[in-house]
């Protein structure tokens, strides 16, 4: 019996500005349905090793518990787990292959940040005018205000 090596991970998650993103969840899944949990340093950088040889995908764990990882940890098969898996490439999964006894380099990035608007309404009313809006920034916290117009409509 042969035993194949391990692999290890280096990399970087960097911001919308190219600056290294700090204490921020990365992931590294694998069609396996095992998952890796790693965590940025001040700089943004991210170490794992000891990991098993194979094709994996990387990515930016923007939101706790995401559905689409929540969907292929909890996959039952095999054909729900490819399926669930290849749903992670739709939202930026970066693929990667972790070689055996090697160290693979990867540079992730946070991407755009995205757009969020809508119509204010309060329990399912009329739209609701002259309001603000606050949308949860990337840390969870309270982010930029948006002024909702005189027609309920915020951007």
């Amino acid at each position: 019996m042969r035993l194949e090596s391990a692999g290890r991970l280096e990399g970087r998650l960097l911001g919308p500005g190219g600056e290294g993103y700090a204490k921020q969840p990365v992931l590294l899944v694998y069609p396996s349905g095992a998952v890796y949990e790693l965590e940025t340093d001040r700089e943004g950088r991210f170490e794992r090793r000891a990991l098993p040889p194979g094709e994996a995908l990387g990515l930016w764990y923007a939101i706790p518990l995401h559905p689409k990882v929540r969907a292929l940890r909890s996959a039952t098969d095999d054909e729900a787990r490819a399926k669930a898996y290849e749903a992670l490439r739709s939202v930026g999964a970066s693929p990667l292959v972790i070689l055996p006894g090697r160290a693979v380099e990867v540079t992730l990035g946070t991407g755009p940040l995205a757009r969020v608007e809508g119509t204010l309404r309060v329990d399912g009313g009329p739209p609701t005018a002259s309001a603000m809006v606050w949308i949860p920034n990337r840390e969870g916290g309270r982010g930029e205000p948006a002024e909702v117009d005189a027609v309920g409509r915020f951007e």
